[in-house]
């Protein structure tokens, strides 16, 4: 079984089209992080204006920065989740404490 070498022109055609797709690649994943930067609120630093009402110039993180930030957020969650945890076993053994005096040791 012989293997069809590709043409110049094919090998051109398909050149095209594979920058075609890297350059709408490009653009989607500079649009996704943008939408990151958004979401975090991360503008650009204009250390001379002190206008409010200007709108916000968004930076364009690396996808390294993102995923740094949604491991803090992660961690966060469930920091917060322990806390949670922690405050209903406190609250249980609380209403425990409240049962035994009530019905075992009423003088305490």
């Amino acid at each position: 079984m012989k293997i069809k070498k590709p043409t110049i022109a094919e090998l051109l055609e398909q050149k095209g089209t594979l920058q075609g797709m890297y350059q709408e690649l490009l653009i989607k994943t500079d649009n996704i992080r943008t939408e990151f930067a958004k979401a975090f609120s991360w503008t650009k630093k204009d250390r001379y204006s002190y206008n409010e009402d200007r709108v916000a110039d968004y930076i364009t993180p690396t996808w390294e920065q993102i995923f740094v930030e949604l491991g803090k957020l992660l961690a966060d969650k469930q920091w917060h989740d322990l806390e949670d945890r922690v405050v209903a076993q406190e609250n249980e053994m609380f209403n425990l404490k409240e049962q035994i005096k009530k019905e075992i040791h009423p003088n305490l």
